[in-house]
């Protein structure tokens, strides 16, 4: 009996810790993200504002073959702490989240410099969180200065001394 009494007294314990969460509603489920590359040459990289004004860096690119793509990197802020050189005439190649305009950049590799930079996880999540407000370190998601890249896991700016 004393056994039973325990077992029903942890159980409604637990169910007592769980109540929060099971009286939440479901989250909706994630957008349906589709990964893209294209390779083409910069033909604009601007700033924007959104409609909390922050400013944003922006690249239009214009692909091998089709229209030009607008593509949304990172606020300005960030991208100026990763010391990523990005200017019109520059060959990139871009892995993008598609069916946004302009569509949000998951890595960009400047073909002409071999520097790759991360700037949101396969889910979409941005991975700039601190790192434009690191003195223009950069960040964990660059490639070495003058390296060639790699999956984009070295550090993004000059090395800290």
């Amino acid at each position: 009996m004393k056994t039973v009494f325990r077992s029903v007294l942890a159980g409604l314990f637990l169910l007592a810790l769980l109540q929060p969460v099971l009286a939440e509603e479901a989250a909706p489920p994630e957008k349906d993200l589709s990964l893209r590359d294209v390779d083409g040459i910069v033909r604009e990289v601007a700033v924007s504002q959104d409609a909390g004004g922050e400013e944003w860096l922006e690249a239009v690119v214009e692909p091998e073959s089709g229209d030009p793509l607008r593509f949304r990197l990172a606020p300005a802020k960030a991208m100026a702490g990763y010391g990523f050189a990005l200017e019109a005439g520059h060959h990139v190649r871009v892995r993008y989240f598609s069916g946004e305009t302009p569509a949000p950049v998951q890595r960009i590799r400047n073909q002409d410099t071999g520097r790759v930079l991360r700037l949101r996880c396969l889910h979409g999540q941005p991975l700039w969180s601190s790192a434009g407000e690191r003195g223009g370190q950069g960040g964990r998601h660059g490639s070495p200065p003058g390296g060639r890249g790699g999956p984009g896991h070295g550090p993004g700016g000059p090395p800290s001394r």
